[in-house]
């Protein structure tokens, strides 16, 4: 079956609800994205998995666009999908665990063919109310906490160490998935994404995530010099406001590196920085060789608790959840899991209209997977998915 594309499926090239009527198969995309901001609330499971993701992605799949049902350009990942998860079933048998890797690969095979078959113009609408209704949320317990109102953190609060997780399961979460809908939205930037992407850098600050002050490096790569000097000159002052008003914001977060020690061993001294480090460390450089020749069972835990131990400087681990995402699906699926790795990076670059637009979007999706952005995620693979732009920009 021929691919879709925007100009098969809709030739206006826009969501039928603007000067239309809605197509009716459009309408099985509706639910998906009405459900969009409340995807990783409540925590039903542990960690940070849970079965709405799914469950809605699965039933976007039967209703929207039917008739495409699985493209020739949806089998690479779906067949290393199931490679990978086959690969750690042999090595971890059955059990809770196993249950989760399925759940995510099942989800990214789910996604990948779903967002194949087109609606980004729909899909853009529903990032834009994501980011309102996140910043909203965000505000309300920023304000909350200020004034003490009363609060409820359906994420990982603890007052005076995080900042806000709005309604996901954590800060970080809430800071680095604004960042990758901002880099969604000025792909093609259209009328009022400004507005936009501007709410995703406020959800940054709120939710004092370092690595999410990090990610906003790759949306100013898309202004102009000028803009980019105004971007740098509003991105200082709303850390002033940070540091003045945010008592866990991202100033507050650096001066506690001050306090715990000097340079490399205040970042040392701080459990989720170390753990952080550590995790890329073993999963993609020191058991990089052993993961990809399937020579070890699935026991992180206790592997890299021991490596952990042999360096003298990281901190052990107290669950077999691996932070970065390349390291999960590496550790985990091995080659196959490195498959999805690349395959994701090489789509994604794709859609760059210019080379050197393809070098940002390469980079900042290996950004995203040494952050714990999973590929049961519909923001990452929707925006690998993406067209195109018909002009360079």
């Amino acid at each position: 079956m021929a691919p879709a594309t925007r100009d098969s499926v809709n030739p206006v090239g826009r969501p039928a609800g603007f000067g239309r009527s809605i197509a009716a198969a459009d309408l099985g995309l509706l639910p998906f994205l009405f459900t969009l901001p409340f995807l990783y609330v409540p925590k039903v499971l542990e960690g940070d998995t849970q079965p709405w993701v799914l469950v809605t992605a699965i039933l976007a799949l039967l209703t929207y666009r039917p008739r495409l049902f699985i493209q020739r350009r949806d089998l690479p990942a779906i067949l290393l999908g199931i490679l990978a998860l086959a690969a750690y079933v042999i090595r971890a048998g059955l059990g809770l665990e196993t249950l989760r890797a399925a759940f995510i690969f099942l989800t990214f095979a789910v996604l990948w063919i779903l967002a194949s078959r087109g609606g980004h113009d729909w899909f853009r609408v529903g990032v834009r109310y994501v980011l309102l209704v996140w910043f909203l949320v965000g505000l309300y317990q920023f304000l909350a906490l200020r004034f003490g109102l009363p609060v409820s953190f359906a994420g990982r609060f603890i007052e005076g160490r995080n900042a806000l997780p709005s309604l996901t399961a954590e800060p970080s979460f809430f800071g680095s998935l604004s960042v990758l809908m901002a880099m969604y939205l000025l792909h093609d930037r259209k009328r009022g994404d400004g507005w936009f992407v501007a709410l995703a850098t406020l959800n940054v600050l709120m939710s004092g995530s370092l690595l999410s002050v990090l990610l906003l490096g790759f949306p100013l790569l898309y202004l102009r010099f000028d803009l980019k000097v105004l971007a740098a000159l509003a991105l200082f002052g709303m850390l002033i406001l940070d540091a003045t008003f945010n008592e866990a914001g991202i100033v507050a977060r650096l001066a506690g590196f001050q306090s715990a020690g000097e340079g490399l061993v205040g970042v040392i001294l701080d459990p989720s920085l170390n753990l952080r480090i550590g995790h890329v460390w073993f999963s993609l450089w020191s058991n990089l060789p052993a993961s990809l020749a399937f020579a070890h069972p699935i026991d992180f835990q206790n592997q890299y608790n021991a490596f952990a131990a042999g360096t003298g400087v990281l901190i052990p681990t107290e669950s077999n959840f691996i932070l970065p995402m390349a390291g999960e699906l590496v550790y985990n699926g091995g080659l196959f899991g490195a498959g999805i790795v690349a395959l994701l990076v090489w789509t994604g670059a794709e859609a760059g209209p210019t080379a050197g637009q393809r070098l940002i979007r390469a980079g900042f999706i290996i950004a995203c997977f040494v952050n714990p952005i999973s590929i049961a995620n519909p923001f990452l693979i929707f925006y690998v998915m993406q067209e195109k732009p018909c002009r360079p920009r």
